[in-house]
């Protein structure tokens, strides 16, 4: 409720509603908020959370996958967890919607997981087993694949707002690296040009 307080302030404010954020998917790249399309991207998180939600709503409910659950919890949740891998690692090649893929749910969805599986894992070998996979891929997400998303994020300000350009450049320095530089110049006139480098740390 909180959330379409937000949304109808924003309604009021512009003269018009942003229907991407009233159905939760202005996360998903169909809307701008320069456009009044979708509320700032700040908020992508609430769209998210209520995304996932789904998501494990549909999972259980088909009974087979609540029996799969009850029987072995942290199994269930190491096949989901190689589910959420896979999405993570083919987001970016079926969904090209440039560097708006942080938003989206299959981008962070598998962290849920992660904890899905801490919270049920009993034994030390399904502690380690989890502690290796989590790891492995926060040093492939945070450094390999990082390195090569920040040479890639030159054309992150295609967009005439600052403010995307700003988001970028916090995402592209979560993995821990040296802050990298976005810098957007405002020219004379309205336009904005932007260059983006992210030197190696």
């Amino acid at each position: 409720m909180p959330y379409y307080l937000i949304v109808a302030a924003y309604a009021v404010t512009w003269g018009e509603v942003p229907w991407a954020s009233v159905f939760l998917v202005g996360n998903f790249g169909v809307a701008l908020p320069e456009e009044h399309g979708m509320v700032p991207y700040l908020y992508w998180f609430i769209e998210a959370y209520c995304q996932m939600m789904l998501v494990f709503v549909g999972l259980f409910a088909i009974p087979q996958f609540r029996r799969f659950v009850s029987a072995r919890p942290f199994g269930a949740g190491m096949a989901l967890l190689f589910a959420a891998l896979v999405a993570r690692l083919t987001l970016p090649l079926l969904w090209p919607i440039g560097n708006r893929q942080i938003f989206t749910l299959p981008w962070i969805f598998y962290l849920a997981v992660i904890g899905w599986c801490a919270a049920v894992a009993e034994t030390g070998k399904q502690r380690l087993l989890l502690m290796l996979s989590g790891a492995g891929a926060f040093l492939f997400f945070g450094l390999y694949e990082g390195s090569g998303s920040g040479r890639r994020s030159n054309t992150c300000c295609k967009s005439p707002s600052w403010q995307r350009c700003f988001i970028l450049r916090a995402s592209a320095c979560r993995a821990g690296r040296r802050s990298s530089s976005c810098l957007c110049r405002r020219r004379a006139s309205t336009s904005t040009s932007c260059t983006a480098s992210f030197p190696s740390c």
